[in-house]
């Protein structure tokens, strides 16, 4: 990392109470806890405290990739080599990904709950645990076609009700 790493963007944001975050003109806003709480009553600290740990791993780890680009690249610039590993996704593209993941993970939940039958629910959540078709057609003591085709057709429900939420 650099030399003076307090002066750097991740060791201004980690030493900071608040997500700092810099423009490209060189200018940093902070966001505190607080300044999310006047907005929103119901943020808790705790998800403060969430954001501001992921958003300090997110500029340790572009603080790790600059170090890594220059001081470890041995190649020329004009030479064909793959540089992907040096490449670092910025911080708000990376809370938005995490978010909208968590989102859809949210709806997925919501969507086990609410459209399947009881039966199927029953089923896939077994096979999420980890349990063969083969498993929980002797717990059930059905046929494992039987249960390949429950489990088939609740994936398929939350398929669609996926593609319906993403649009």
């Amino acid at each position: 990392m650099s030399k003076d790493y307090k002066k750097s963007d991740y060791g201004i944001n980690k030493y900071s109470e608040g997500i700092v975050y810099r423009y490209a003109d060189g200018s940093r806003l902070t966001i505190t806890f607080e300044m999310i709480a006047a907005v929103n009553p119901a943020f808790k600290k705790d998800d403060f405290n969430k954001i501001k740990a992921f958003s300090d791993d997110c500029y340790h780890r572009e603080a790790k990739a600059e170090y890594n680009q220059s001081y470890y690249v041995k190649s020329s610039l004009n030479e064909s080599v793959s540089s992907d590993w040096l490449s670092t996704t910025p911080l708000e593209a990376e809370l938005f990904e995490k978010w909208d993941k968590q989102l859809y993970m949210a709806k997925a939940y919501e969507a086990i709950n609410s459209i399947l039958t009881p039966i199927q629910r029953k089923r896939l959540l077994l096979h999420i645990k980890g349990l063969t078709t083969r498993q929980i057609a002797d717990i059930e003591g059905n046929t494992q076609t039987a249960i390949w085709k429950s489990i088939d057709a609740a994936v398929e429900k939350i398929k669609k009700y996926l593609r319906n939420f993403t649009k």
